[in-house]
């Protein structure tokens, strides 16, 4: 964990280590009030018997010092864990008392609970309902035909909740990997009617995945990769649903870059005039110098977008920043008070060494000293 002032310059950090023979996966981190934000993720362990790959889910809540403040089975500080799941978001409900609903997908029989329609051995949706002192109130599982994973957790005005994942569901033609949102009450059961879509425009085989999703005019909207139906070549996606989980007409569109090259969207922020910046990475391309013969090898870089909220449409820049040591992949993106875009980073040295970065950028996507 790291902290930062507005200029991107290390405040505190820390390194918390959850199993010495684990790899510890951070998935999302949210605020909850001004001093306390909720944090969750996995880690994943050699079996020493089964010699097989376990995961394990973790989340807490943690202040504006990097300290856990959360409460173990014991009633220590410390996080709670929930085994044979990879958790990929937390909301705090509004419950007058605090509760946390828990996002995930796994592929254990220890996960599906009844009504769930998935094949054994293949990834469901999970979602857990729990408080700080260990009290589980419920726990479900969607799925229909297996390989669905989740991203994101929304509470809707009813109290239920919008849920946005990917399945290897076939509708209206789409193969591949699809989008998968649906909706259930306050009790996590799923109403009828859950979405499966592909991305209008792209190919219908392809693989589109859902990375990141947020509130809008709209409703929601996601970004994501995908392939362009001409070459096969990787493209970013926009595409919105209402707050119903329903596809928004006309708001989709493959996100390709200036030069053509390969591409995929990452992350997003707002800006403060209903924007959306769009952040994703081009993979290491070449390019040819002035002089027409001198053929530089560029290392993946920071891909930046303008795009309508409305229509998913570039409406702006589009532009791309990069350092040359490494290969540059943004992971999040917020909108400062003053309307700046903050973007956390990593780059990757292929040496199996990786560091995080900050972008500051203004409204237009331009890099700020």
């Amino acid at each position: 964990m790291l902290k930062t002032d507005e200029g991107g310059n290390e405040l505190a950090s820390r390194i918390i280590d959850l199993n010495n023979d684990s790899e510890d996966t951070p998935t999302r981190l949210k605020p909850v009030d001004n001093d306390e934000f909720l944090i969750v993720g996995y880690m994943t362990f050699r079996d020493v018997d089964t010699q097989v790959d376990q995961n394990t889910s973790v989340w807490g809540r943690i202040n504006s010092d990097l300290e856990v403040i959360s409460t173990d089975d014991s009633g220590n500080p410390g996080f709670n864990f929930i085994d044979s799941l990879i958790a990929t978001d937390i909301i705090q409900t509004s419950d007058a008392n605090p509760t946390y609903v828990v996002l995930g997908h796994s592929t254990a029989g220890s996960r599906r609970y009844a009504g769930d329609l998935t094949p054994a051995g293949e990834s469901q949706i999970y979602m857990g309902k729990y408080d700080d002192n260990d009290s589980v109130y419920w726990e479900k599982s969607h799925g229909f035909t297996g390989n669905e994973n989740a991203l994101s957790i929304f509470e809707v005005d009813n109290g239920g909740f919008l849920v946005i994942g990917s399945t290897r569901a076939t509708a209206e033609g789409y193969g591949g990997t699809n989008l998968y949102i649906l909706q259930t009450n306050k009790f996590g059961t799923a109403d009828e009617g859950a979405l499966v879509t592909g991305i209008p425009g792209a190919d219908i085989d392809a693989d589109d995945i859902p990375y990141s999703v947020k509130k809008s005019s709209l409703g929601y909207s996601i970004v994501g990769s995908t392939s362009d139906e001409a070459t096969g070549a990787d493209r970013g996606f926009h595409l919105a649903v209402s707050s119903s989980g329903l596809l928004v007409n006309n708001s989709s569109s493959v996100l390709s870059n200036d030069f053509g090259l390969a591409c995929e969207a990452y992350t997003f922020a707002r800006t403060l005039s209903n924007e959306l910046m769009v952040l994703g990475q081009i993979g290491r391309f070449v390019i040819t110098d002035g002089d027409g013969t001198t053929v530089i090898n560029k290392n993946a870089e920071i891909m930046v977008m303008k795009v309508s909220p409305i229509t998913g449409h570039i409406d702006g820049f589009d532009q791309n920043y990069g350092t040359s040591v490494g290969d540059d992949k943004p992971v999040a993106a917020l909108t400062l008070p003053d309307g700046d875009i903050l973007v956390a980073s990593t780059i990757d040295f292929g040496s199996g060494t990786t560091m995080v970065g900050l972008l500051r950028l203004n409204a237009n996507g331009e890099l700020k000293d």
